[in-house]
């Protein structure tokens, strides 16, 4: 007899004592962790997980209690603790740290009590995943995982494992909304895998060799001592393998209620990706509904009940849900309704749809008269999900570009550089992004003359098309560089070769000055790669 698969999850980003530093993570990770082993495996959270001030020190012990009560010997249980955890320096016994924990050892959790709880679990297999520093202390030994495919023989035997970020050392939490290195690979593992069948050993293997190397930690896995193992090991089913029929043969009635069910679980509904593995055949299912509707082949009935439970027909609202469902996707993992400029480098679609909302909003607010106007259906939907449409003032906005354009011309060269939009620095990527802004609004003669005057100081109106400018600053450059290494001489003879272009570029430069643009006969003054005489106007070769 089959038993159930459940999840406990308690996970703290921010402590009550701010002696503790608050984590980027641990909430991000465990939401993640959640819905794709729910999604994906068919696994249960046995109570609502328990983030932050909910993961108190007696909520902990009261859940960890609950479970040798409520566990029935067929079922199987994931306890996740993220947060962080610490070592005693005399008796190196290891702790987790509550949410209410006030910097003294009497207020830790310490991990053989875990293990306490874990010993009076009827569960068949029990899990112990923990994403905290010193996590490896739950252990008295190791030992190595084997490659068992023995699934039935494996289930039948009790497993009590670990797996934990480190060992008896600090792990990384990783960068704010990206996720703990530890996480990534365990999610990745999960996310990616294909088998129906899926052992805990190819899961911790996976995690062994796939983390970051650069986060200078070293999970480890091993079992439980004196808490009831037997040598046996969770397995991971796909959820669509317990279901008795295929999806593809799935009824049009069930592929119905598996779309409306979605409303609560993905964010990308009502526009069900085909593209994402977990939601492949329900995608496919939606966009034959759409071809149906295209082709005049989908009964009326359907079509009804298909509209009244949300579904899109619309192409062309199309990219303004597959954006939401991104943003939506976004708000969920970070918790945060704006992208900061810190996050762009990660989340850039999603900052972009966002942006295209604002502007298109602040232009033309909701009027249902003015067709050009801000969809009303739009703003109640993005209110209700808690997504702003508010902006700051344009005249704030505007006296800020200034202040940020006068400071990037600083160390600059006007004219031949632009800040750019794809830049490793946010703050250059977003005064590039409003740059752009202002020039096409000036393109569409949109601009004020004072805010054209004003960038007219540092940038070209028609900089896009004037290649010349950015190939002959490159060329000099490049002529510089040769330059600082051969300061008062030429390359010598097995260095010409790859300096040609650079030399031949530099009698070109000298032997033409006539019809030279001011600007570039200025830079060649300037770098005295030719003297002009002020007596002839003449160019005089060096």
């Amino acid at each position: 007899m089959k038993g159930e698969n459940y999840i406990l999850v308690i996970a703290i980003d921010k402590y009550i004592d701010s002696s503790f530093l608050s984590l980027n993570n641990a909430k991000l990770d465990a939401k993640k962790l959640i819905d794709i082993l729910v999604s994906k495996y068919g696994y249960k959270t046995i109570k609502k997980p328990l983030f932050d001030n909910e993961a108190n020190r007696s909520s902990i012990i009261e859940a960890l209690n609950e479970l040798t009560f409520s566990l029935k010997e067929n079922d199987s249980i994931i306890i996740y603790f993220a947060g962080h955890g610490t070592i005693h320096p005399k008796t190196n016994k290891g702790y987790w740290i509550p949410y209410d924990a006030k910097y003294t050892v009497g207020d830790y959790i310490l991990n053989s009590s875990v293990k306490d709880y874990i010993e009076g679990i009827d569960a068949k297999h029990v899990l112990l995943i923990s994403d905290s520093c010193f996590s490896g202390t739950f252990l008295t030994q190791t030992r190595e995982i084997g490659n068992e495919n023995q699934f039935s023989k494996l289930e039948e035997s009790k497993s009590r494992w670990l797996l934990a970020s480190g060992r008896e050392e600090k792990v990384s939490d990783g960068h704010p909304g990206v996720g703990s290195p530890f996480a990534n690979s365990l999610i990745e593992c999960l996310v990616g895998n294909k088998k129906k069948n899926l052992l805990f050993s190819e899961i911790s293997n996976y995690v062994l060799l796939n983390i970051d190397k650069n986060a200078n930690q070293q999970p480890i896995v091993a079992h439980l001592d004196g808490v009831g193992h037997e040598g046996g090991q969770m397995i991971f089913r796909l959820k669509e393998e317990n279901n008795q029929r295929n999806k593809t043969n799935r009824s049009w009635e069930e592929s119905f209620k598996l779309f409306c069910d979605a409303k609560e679980t993905r964010p990308e509904w009502p526009f069900i990706s085909k593209g994402n593995p977990e939601t492949k055949s329900l995608g496919i299912w939606c966009q034959g509904e759409r071809d149906k509707k295209r082709k005049d082949k989908l009964i009326p009935e359907r079509e009804q009940r298909l509209l009244d439970a949300g579904f899109i027909f619309d192409p062309h609202a199309e990219k303004f849900y597959i954006g939401l469902g991104k943003f939506l996707a976004f708000m969920h993992k970070t918790g945060l309704n704006d992208v900061p400029a810190k996050l762009y480098k990660y989340y850039r679609s999603e900052n972009a749809w966002h942006r295209v909302q604002q502007k298109w909003y602040q232009k033309a607010p909701c009027d249902l008269s003015n067709p050009k106007a801000y969809p009303l259906y739009r703003y109640k939907i993005l209110v209700k999900e808690g997504i702003p449409l508010e902006v700051e003032s344009n005249e704030d906005a505007w006296n800020q570009f200034q202040i940020d354009l006068v400071k990037f011309y600083e160390t600059h060269e006007r004219f031949l550089a632009i800040p750019s939009q794809v830049s490793k620095d946010p703050f250059i990527a977003e005064l590039g992004n409003k740059l752009n802004d202002y020039m096409v609004s000036w393109k569409r003669n949109e601009l004020s003359i004072d805010k054209i005057k004003f960038i007219e100081q540092f940038v070209d109106i028609n900089y896009g098309l004037n290649r010349d400018k950015r190939n002959f600053q490159k060329d000099l450059n490049a002529w510089l560089e040769m330059k600082n290494i051969y300061p008062n001489k030429k390359p010598k003879r097995q260095e010409r070769v790859k300096y040609k272009k650079v030399l031949d570029w530099e009698a070109t430069q000298k032997n033409r000055f006539d019809g030279f643009p001011e600007w570039k006969k200025e830079l060649l003054v300037k770098h005295n790669l030719i003297l002009k005489n002020s007596h002839s106007q003449q160019a005089l070769p060096l």
